[in-house]
């Protein structure tokens, strides 16, 4: 998703009007996504909510796999 773009978190969260914090938390599993976030998320993005979902899941794998090295 981000990768995709060549985008960074901070970048996402400017897009996004939302911390770095926040991303970051939503990236890693920890804050729900709700209507208003997956409504901006997929209007930022210009995906579906299957896809953000399928995405969401890349990127946890991602965050995790960096975070281990």
């Amino acid at each position: 998703m981000l990768e995709d773009r060549d985008w960074t978190q901070v970048q996402l969260a400017e897009r996004l009007g939302y911390t770095t914090k926040h991303i970051s938390l939503l990236i890693n599993g920890k804050a729900p996504i709700n209507e208003k976030t997956a409504l901006k998320l997929e209007r930022v993005l210009g995906t579906g909510l299957t896809q953000l979902s399928q995405a969401m899941v890349r990127l946890r794998r991602t965050e995790r796999q960096t975070t281990r090295q």
